[in-house]
């Protein structure tokens, strides 16, 4: 296994659950992993894809967690923000 592209890879996975790539960044990333990915034999492929799945759900799920809170902030700044016009204070 190419291992400098398998850690490249999973750190871009944490990186983007954690805001501190882009998505674009990731694209790329993932864009060469899933070249190499389809270079190796079949058996090989599988236990890769066996191994990067627990981690891509725990980002995803990381992601959406993240996702949540910035809305309930949202939520709590246009509430404050509605009371605060209807109050007339600023």
């Amino acid at each position: 296994m190419n291992e400098k592209l398998y850690k490249e890879f999973v750190n871009s996975i944490y990186e983007l659950g954690d805001l501190k790539i882009s998505e674009g960044e990731f694209q790329k990333k993932q864009e060469q992993f899933n070249y190499w990915l389809v270079s190796l034999e079949e058996e090989k492929r599988q236990q890769v894809i066996k191994q990067i799945m627990p981690i891509i759900m725990k980002v995803a799920e990381h992601i959406q967690e993240k996702q949540q809170a910035f809305k309930d902030i949202i939520s709590v700044n246009e509430g404050m923000m509605k009371a605060n016009s209807h109050y007339d204070k600023y």
